[in-house]
Parts: C-alpha cells; sequence; structure tokens
C-alpha cells in the first residue's frame, strides 16, 4: 500500500507539472508571436522608409535630368548663335520658324556635328550657298558634349523668345 501512495503521490505531481508545464509553453508561445509581429512591424516601417527615401532620390535624378536637357538645349542655341555671328553670310531668316513642320534636318559641316536645321523654304538658298554648311570657328577649342545618333528638326524659343529651327537628338 506505501507503493501504491508513493506511486498515486508521483502520478499527482507528473500531472501537476504536465499542467504546469502546459501553461508555460502557451505563455512563451504567445510571447514569440507577439516579438515576432512586433518584429514584422518594424521590418514593413524600415522598408516604407527605405521605399520613400529611394522615391526621393528618383524624383532628385529626374530633375536633375530635365535640368541637364535644358543646359544642352540652351547651350545648342547659344552654339547656333556664335556661328551665325561669325558666319555673318548666313541670314537669320533661314533658321526662323512657327512650327517643327517649317524645319528640316541638312548636312552641316560642324565641330561638334554633320547635321543643322534650317526652314525648309530655305532650302535652295542653303544648297546655293556652301560656305553656309561649315563651321567658321576653330574646331580645335570646342568642347562637344554627347552627339546624338540621330536628330529631329524642331522650331525652339530661344532666350530671347525667337523661334528658330534647330536639331535634338531623335526619339
Amino acid at each position: 500500500m506505501k507503493y501504491f501512495f508513493a506511486g498515486l503521490l508521483f502520478v499527482f505531481i507528473l500531472s501537476a507539472c504536465e499542467m504546469f508545464t502546459k501553461d508555460d509553453l502557451k505563455k512563451t508561445a504567445d510571447d514569440v508571436r507577439l516579438q515576432t509581429e512586433q518584429a514584422i512591424t518594424k521590418g514593413k516601417e524600415a522598408a516604407n522608409e527605405i521605399k520613400e527615401g529611394t522615391l526621393q532620390i528618383k524624383q532628385d535624378i529626374e530633375t536633375k535630368i530635365d535640368d541637364i536637357d535644358q543646359a544642352m538645349k540652351e547651350v545648342s542655341e547659344a552654339k547656333q548663335a556664335i556661328d551665325r555671328i561669325f558666319n555673318s553670310s548666313v541670314p537669320d531668316s533661314i533658321f526662323s520658324c512657327s512650327t517643327d513642320a517649317d524645319c528640316i534636318v541638312v548636312e552641316y559641316e560642324g565641330c561638334c556635328t554633320n547635321k543643322t536645321s534650317i526652314n525648309k523654304e530655305s532650302l535652295s538658298q542653303y544648297n546655293k550657298n556652301p560656305s553656309w554648311r561649315k563651321d567658321s570657328v576653330n574646331c580645335s577649342s570646342v568642347e562637344c558634349g554627347e552627339v546624338p545618333q540621330s536628330v529631329v528638326a524642331k522650331c525652339v524659343s530661344n532666350a530671347s523668345g525667337i523661334k528658330q529651327c534647330t536639331v535634338v537628338g531623335g526619339e
């Protein structure tokens, strides 16, 4: 009988330990679940911050590219103006335009390009004057930027608001 009560006590203690262990395991599992959810939330917040920063960087780069495009347009206009000043025999009227349709791309022996744009009504006059089709400046002193492989004629307003034919990189 003595062993019977000892066995019964052992079963009772074992059952109590088992219940205590189940409760502890459930609490531990709940704690782990909560910590995991908090870590996921923090990870999502960090990912969103990185995404927002990346979007801002992308927007800044796009703005810089737009600024560079505008600067390149102004440089092209300045170069054409300089070309006209140094080659005064070329009348400004061959470059005047109202719309893109007024302009055509023609061969030109330039320092940085072999194309320019003129008013299509001036083509025969341009073709009759070979001196108009080449740069009159010393090309060794000219620094050329990136030259597009293909160009199209456009009618654009220069810094003074005067519309002139010019060439831009083809699309």
